[in-house]
């Protein structure tokens, strides 16, 4: 099967054409329960977008950083009850967790990204 490639907006009257400022789409048939679907429409209205968008940023998502943070055991915290944990941690404590951390988290990321 060939995939029908689109491409993210129309470029305006005065746009200077340039495909590698574009991002290509292809159509794809996904089956997912019906209650996802339906889930997934009252989502998009509230946001205010469509569910082809919706679930276009869901799945990229699923693909880039849930696979990142999946390879670097992250866990997803609220930025305020972070931010309330991290007062009491004396600061000399967090530079040197940086330190030890923050190159080998670093590496991790690269290698996981093959860069």
């Amino acid at each position: 099967m060939r995939d029908k490639i689109l491409y993210k907006g129309a470029p305006s009257r005065n746009a200077v054409d340039n495909p590698t400022d574009r991002v290509e789409f292809v159509h794809v048939s996904l089956r997912i329960p019906k209650k996802t679907k339906t889930d997934l429409e009252k989502q998009a209205k509230r946001q205010h977008t469509t569910f082809n968008s919706l679930s276009s940023k869901i799945l990229f998502k699923g693909t880039s950083y849930d696979s990142i943070a999946d390879q670097l055991s992250a866990v997803t915290i609220n930025g305020s009850l972070f931010a309330g944990m991290l007062e009491d941690v004396p600061q000399a404590h967090l530079e040197s967790m940086g330190r030890e951390l923050g190159s080998r988290l670093i590496k991790q990321t690269f290698v996981f990204l093959d860069l």
